[in-house]
């Protein structure tokens, strides 16, 4: 059996879909599997993303999640529970051969075979953000952006079950439970930055030179798309796998990404082609009918914090009440003396 799964709250479920829908186009005998960061709600019709699993992240049983729940932003929290998914789908499909995560907003465009060709020697398999260097023209991102928010994007991992990848997922594990805060000052960054280490403390962790994985803007400087027979290629050489995404909005179609200022839509023809029709996928997989459900940890997580602040306003007014009734108790003791 091989496995690729995404998390993803309700509110990108429909980037999810398209995601799978692509990924089984090319690789039909890959399972899919939605981790929902989130609890199911009444309003959404889940038949919709049949025959994908939807499996609720509260069925992980993570040992610390209420404690994330609270001290986590949803951002923060889908990514921390990126190495516990593995973990409980390692536990259930004991005859997995390879599991692979995509971030929700990625699309796959070939077979996954060269993916399962590299990994073959090795317990897991990362994809740099960039290969090599960015010209030094004003525009962003920078090289130094990467040293930020890490070497290597965590859209994408994949795993082959072995007693080395229990220990990588579990020394990661152990870190995004309390430390995927996105709080670059500090040194975190969410999953991303503890990766940094991974091909340091792990001997058979593969850092991936191929340019058509994880193809997205941050790498755009460096790999030139093209169609050939109804194919997309990198460089002219290397099939496109798989095209993240990554912040993009339908509603704002020509915008590739807040994050960047590189390249325009407009001068681009193949990437604008590629990215109207994904945008068309999402649009065509109930985008604006589920962008606004609210996630259910976020409103938790909201009341938990409106409470606190209360709390605390009470505490403050009840200090300053007394504050004020000492103050005005040693006003008069002094007057009077």
């Amino acid at each position: 059996m091989k496995i690729v799964f995404t998390i993803c709250s309700n509110n990108y479920l429909s980037q999810a879909k398209t995601l799978g829908d692509s990924l089984i186009k090319y690789n039909p005998d890959y399972k899919f599997i939605i981790g929902l960061c989130d609890k199911k709600s009444k309003d959404i019709d889940y038949s919709f993303f049949e025959p994908y699993e939807i499996i609720e992240a509260e069925k992980l049983d993570i040992a610390n999640f209420e404690w994330m729940i609270y001290n986590y932003y949803i951002i923060e929290l889908n990514t921390a529970i990126k190495p516990f998914f593995f973990q409980y789908l390692l536990k259930q499909y004991r005859d997995v051969e390879t599991i692979m995560y995509f971030d929700p907003d990625i699309k796959v465009f070939d077979s996954l075979s060269p993916i399962e060709s590299e990994l073959q020697q090795k317990s897991a398999l990362l994809t740099p953000h960039i290969l090599s260097p960015i010209p030094l023209d004003g525009k962003f991102p920078y090289e130094s952006t990467f040293l930020n928010y890490g070497l290597y994007n965590l859209g994408f991992l994949a795993i082959r079950p072995s007693l080395q990848a229990d220990k990588l997922l579990q020394w990661w594990a152990e870190r995004l439970s309390v430390q995927s805060f996105n709080r670059v000052a500090e040194g975190l960054f969410v999953d991303q930055l503890p990766m940094n280490f991974a091909p340091l403390f792990f001997e058979d962790v593969q850092v991936s030179r191929t340019p058509g994985y994880n193809y997205a803007y941050w790498n755009f400087h460096e790999r030139k798309i093209s169609l050939k027979d109804d194919k997309y290629y990198i460089n002219e050489k290397y099939p496109l796998t798989f095209l993240h995404f990554s912040s993009f909005k339908p509603v704002q179609p020509l915008n590739i990404s807040i994050f960047q200022s590189r390249f325009d839509l407009d001068k681009e023809e193949l990437l604008h082609k590629l990215y109207a029709e994904y945008a068309d996928n999402l649009i065509s997989n109930k985008y604006f009918e589920l962008k606004e459900v609210e996630c259910f940890y976020s409103v938790l997580r909201n009341n938990y914090l409106e409470e606190e602040r209360l709390k605390q306003e009470a505490e403050y007014k009840k200090q300053r009440k007394f504050s004020d009734r000492l103050k005005s108790r040693l006003i008069r003791i002094i007057s009077n003396l």
